[in-house]
Formats: structure tokens, C-alpha cells, sequence
């Protein structure tokens, strides 16, 4: 993923977050954004979790071409091991590595939580 590497090279991790937070918002509903987790797998790549599912967004350098691949919540498995947390879809896998196995354990619960109320809208 060259444009991941070259946003990281360019922009500090603050910088980073602010842009991040700029897509989500100009993504995201206004009712959706009172209920995301903007994460970063273990391969640097930001994914969002959120009420309908997951996206994983591809930043670059220039804003106007961030991207994401969205993967709805129904398609989405989350598995924890020790203390990381494989998420799931059809065609792809990601994971998210913690602290311990309790903060891993934690997320897990929290992401299904989350995930689940798309089903209860």
C-alpha cells in the first residue's frame, strides 16, 4: 500500500488522526458518527467500525484521495486470540493487536456490541 506509507511519511501521527477523522467525518451520517472506533490494524491500515460495518480507508498525501472499501456488518467476523483480534470478511482479514488479552477481550465485546445495531435499526 504505497499511499498509506508515503501519508505516514509525510503527515505526523497527530497530523495523521486529524485527516483520518476529517474522512470519517465527511463519510460518516451525522447520526453514525455518534458511534464509531477509528482503529489501525497491525499492518498500519485505519479501518472505522460503526453501526452498518467496516470500512478500511486508503489515505494519501492529497485528502480529495482518501478512499475506503466498506464491508457490511452482517459479512464481518471478530475472533480473538491472546491478546489480537482477527476481524473477518469474506475476502479479506485484518488484525488488531492490544495491550493484554482483558483489552483485547474488551474491544471484542465493544466492536460486537456496536456491529450488532444494525440489525436492532
Amino acid at each position: 500500500m504505497k499511499n498509506v506509507t508515503d501519508f505516514q511519511q509525510v503527515f505526523s501521527p497527530t497530523q495523521q488522526f486529524l485527516l483520518l477523522q476529517a474522512y470519517v467525518d465527511q463519510v460518516l451520517t451525522e447520526a453514525e458518527l455518534l458511534n464509531f472506533s477509528l482503529l489501525e490494524t497491525t499492518e498500519q491500515v485505519p479501518v472505522v467500525f460503526y453501526t452498518k460495518g467496516l470500512l478500511v480507508i486508503t489515505p494519501a498525501v492529497d485528502f480529495d484521495q482518501f478512499s475506503h472499501a466498506f464491508y457490511p456488518a452482517k459479512d464481518l467476523g471478530l475472533r480473538q486470540v491472546q491478546e489480537k483480534l482477527e476481524i473477518t470478511a469474506p475476502t479479506e482479514h485484518w488484525e488488531l493487536a492490544f495491550q493484554d488479552e482483558a483489552e483485547a477481550r474488551q474491544m471484542k465485546a465493544d466492536l460486537t456490541y456496536l456491529l450488532q445495531q444494525t440489525a436492532e435499526q
